[in-house]
């Protein structure tokens, strides 16, 4: 074993091309896996979960190339949410990293649907597979990959700050308006989105029903308008209970407490 650049001792070229073969075995198993964790809709887990995983294995295997690449992912995706539900996925995605080899996912299949199950052993896989070639690359290869990170980054520092919403009184907003206006900055973490929403020339209306309980989120022309009741002007109106919602815009406050040093 030898270490480079101060990173983790890494194996020697026959050492990584063994391990390679491993983790290629371990995403062939679990290719499903692979799409899961990449297209929404599929029932596994979000992006910013995915960069979570990705992450942690890059830290865990001291790759720092594969590290500030997925920082940057992370940065364009937007803050993740504090949730003690992908606490074992994390645990998981370290544990496997450090052993260097795919565990036996056992317990996660005990507490996790199949989907989530397949998209995180794939995600490690990927990410094992990742630090791997990134660390016996040449730098050609490294570069396209390079190039998307900084352009991410370039897009994170581009992107307007998200404004803080103009909503009625306290004693005049009803229960919803105060809700979108704690989980805004979750739905608006996205630099794309963000950017795409808030310059955009005209402004869009989307309301939220829940349990007889309305309001009607305005957004465009750089400004954010939160109001009462579903507007005439909502081009769609959604309808859901109060507990997606409730979890985000929990989250989000809690981060924000959690930003606020310690006195």
């Amino acid at each position: 074993m030898e270490r480079v650049d101060g990173e983790a001792p890494t194996a020697t070229l026959s050492d990584n091309h063994a391990r390679i073969g491993v983790w290629l075995a371990e995403l062939v198993r679990v290719a499903p896996g692979l799409v899961e964790a990449h297209v929404p809709g599929w029932g596994a887990f979000d992006a910013r979960t995915r960069e979570q995983l990705i992450r942690t294995v890059a830290d865990a295997n001291g790759s720092r190339f594969l590290a500030w690449v997925h920082d940057a992912w992370q940065e364009f995706l937007g803050p993740t949410e504090p949730d003690d539900n992908v606490g074992p996925l994390i645990a998981f995605a370290r544990a496997s990293a450090e052993a260097g080899t795919p565990l036996d996912a056992t317990t996660l299949e005990a507490i996790y649907p199949a989907s989530v199950v397949r998209a995180t052993r794939a995600t490690v896989a990927r990410a094992e597979l990742g630090s791997l070639v990134a660390r016996t690359a040449a730098l050609p290869v490294l570069l396209p990959t390079a190039a998307i990170a900084g352009a991410l980054r370039v897009a994170v520092r581009l992107a307007p700050s998200v404004p803080d919403p103009e909503i009625p009184r306290d004693h005049d907003a009803n229960l919803v308006v105060h809700l979108l206006a704690a989980a805004l900055p979750s739905y608006l973490g996205n630099a794309l989105v963000r950017s795409v929403l808030l310059w955009n020339p005209l402004v869009l209306s989307v309301a939220v029903r829940m349990e007889g309980t309305g309001a009607t989120l305005r957004i465009g022309q750089g400004r954010v308008q939160i109001v009462n009741g579903v507007r005439d002007d909502a081009l769609v109106v959604v309808e859901d209970g109060l507990e997606p919602l409730l979890h985000v815009a929990a989250g989000s406050i809690l981060r924000q407490f959690t930003r606020v040093p310690a006195r």
